[in-house]
């Protein structure tokens, strides 16, 4: 055991945007636990590179409202590690591109994002 907590990790920022990302174990997909979207948007998993949100792994689209769901990884996450889940505009072409659908902003001007870390898997 790594010593890590088991609670959700969450943020709830910019208005009406909110997203929930629990502790999880390592994998080839990331469980939201919760997101919630005036209009569609992305949730897309940064892998951790000197404390800040480096290579991203895996994006989904997500519709407006409440709803959770999981995120596809190009490359698995690995145990012990932290990363980054991350709300990213969209610009309507039904495809991530992280040059035009950047990373959504509070109204503070702070990414919207929270780090969530993982384990090995239980056997």
């Amino acid at each position: 055991d790594l010593g890590m907590p088991k609670e959700s990790v969450a943020v709830v920022a910019a208005g009406e945007y909110s997203l929930a990302v629990d502790n999880q174990e390592a994998g080839s997909r990331v469980i939201v636990k919760e997101v919630a979207f005036p209009a569609r948007a992305w949730v897309v998993i940064h892998e951790e590179k000197n404390a800040s949100p480096g290579n991203i792994l895996g994006a989904q689209r997500f519709q407006e409202g409440i709803q959770n769901g999981t995120v596809d990884l190009l490359r698995a996450t690995e145990a012990g590690k932290r990363y980054f889940a991350m709300i990213h505009r969209d610009d309507g072409d039904d495809a991530f591109d992280h040059l035009k659908d950047v990373p959504l902003r509070d109204l503070a001007g702070a990414i919207i994002m929270v780090m969530f870390s993982t384990m090995a898997a239980v056997q």
